[in-house]
């Protein structure tokens, strides 16, 4: 047989097979060399080809298989309580005749249950699934970045202590009983959040990702979906703040040199208008009279935010979590604005955009 003819008759087979052995990591097209090949050398090297090919996406198929089944084990926790009401929902309604106004509240119970939990369910497990993915792999500071260790040392502290955060709040909320209404607030807009400040560190380079792109997609998606009514929530509160955030998007768009800084400088002007706004001085001296809550005898941003949150919600569960969440939006600032050339020209439009995406989020969350 020649090695055209073996070329021809072997790639179609495989396509059929759904495997091409270009991608493979020791790409088939290598054992090609030799001019005359039988069937059966062609067979037993396409077999080892095929089999480095299944080891070398093992790592990543094992850390999805994780990720999955520690998702899995905190969503049954979740799912206890409305299982239990269901049950009693169901001995209930086979007892007695209810009132006309505890079915109405029976029938909205019921299609939160079989409509909003299941789709909070998906979002928790793409976004939950992508972040242990990311996570399992360890960080490294990039090469452009040399000159800048110590920004990237913060970067990676606020980064592990969001994400222990993260993992203590899941914690909260998997064995505590939450209405489903509840569920975005203390699940599901946090994992975005964290996966999404993950997704940047990867595009930045401080993780190397083995790939897998269904679930970027899925993940982007969902990311994009909690960012989009923040302009909506906005400008309920105050028309002049979607200034702010037009021009920080704006500028990212623009030709000019000087983008990055004017970028994040009206994100972050943003930020604390909106903190400052839902917790003025005036509130937060006139309730919190203890030391911890100022600095240089102004009030601290965790003395804001737990104003924010326990006249939100009566409790301040999400502290701690916005907080670090927080911090670890000011060391992504500080990487973009980091001076040099060599820097900047590592970071695209698009990774810039997706830094005022992720703080659209905590925005929503500061807001609803």
């Amino acid at each position: 047989m020649t090695k055209k003819n073996l070329d021809i008759s072997k790639l179609e087979n495989c396509k059929r097979l759904k495997f091409d052995p270009r991608n493979t990591k020791n790409k088939v097209k290598d054992i090609y060399k030799g001019v005359n090949m039988n069937n059966y050398d062609f067979m037993f090297e396409f077999q080892k080809s095929m089999k480095e090919y299944v080891e070398s996406i093992q790592p990543i198929s094992k850390q999805l298989a994780d990720a999955i089944l520690l998702n899995q084990e905190t969503l049954s926790k979740i799912m206890i309580p409305y299982q239990d009401i269901a049950s009693q929902v169901v001995k209930l309604n086979s007892a007695i005749s209810l009132p006309i106004i505890s079915t109405d509240i029976i029938k909205h119970l019921s299609e939160n249950m079989t409509i909003q939990l299941p789709a909070y369910i998906h979002e928790f497990q793409i976004s939950a699934t992508f972040l242990e993915a990311i996570r399992s792999t360890n960080f490294i500071i990039p090469k452009y970045l040399q000159d800048f260790k110590e920004i990237a040392v913060t970067l990676n502290n606020s980064t592990d202590h969001l994400y222990n955060s993260l993992k203590g709040l899941t914690n909260i909320v998997a064995d505590n009983q939450i209405t489903i209404d509840a569920i975005p607030e203390f699940l599901i807009k946090p994992h975005i959040s964290v996966s999404a400040h993950f997704n940047i560190l990867k595009d930045l380079q401080f993780y190397k990702y083995d790939q897998n792109d269904k679930i970027d997609e899925e993940f982007k998606l969902e990311f994009e979906e909690a960012s989009n009514n923040a302009v909506q929530k906005i400008s309920k509160v105050n028309v002049e703040w979607i200034n702010l955030l037009k021009g920080a998007e704006l500028s990212f768009s623009s030709s000019n040199p000087d983008k990055i800084r004017h970028s994040i400088t009206s994100i972050r002007e943003l930020m604390t208008q909106i903190i400052h706004f839902l917790a003025p001085d005036s509130i937060i001296k006139e309730g919190y009279k203890e030391d911890k809550w100022y600095h240089d005898n102004k009030p601290t941003r965790k003395a804001r935010l737990h104003y924010i949150q326990t006249k939100r919600f009566g409790n301040d569960i999400l502290v701690d979590f916005i907080e670090k969440d927080i911090e670890a939006i000011l060391a992504l600032f500080d990487v973009f604005q980091a001076g040099t050339h060599s820097v900047r020209s590592n970071m695209s439009d698009g990774q810039l955009k997706f830094v005022i995406d992720r703080v659209k989020i905590l925005i929503v969350q500061l807001l609803e």
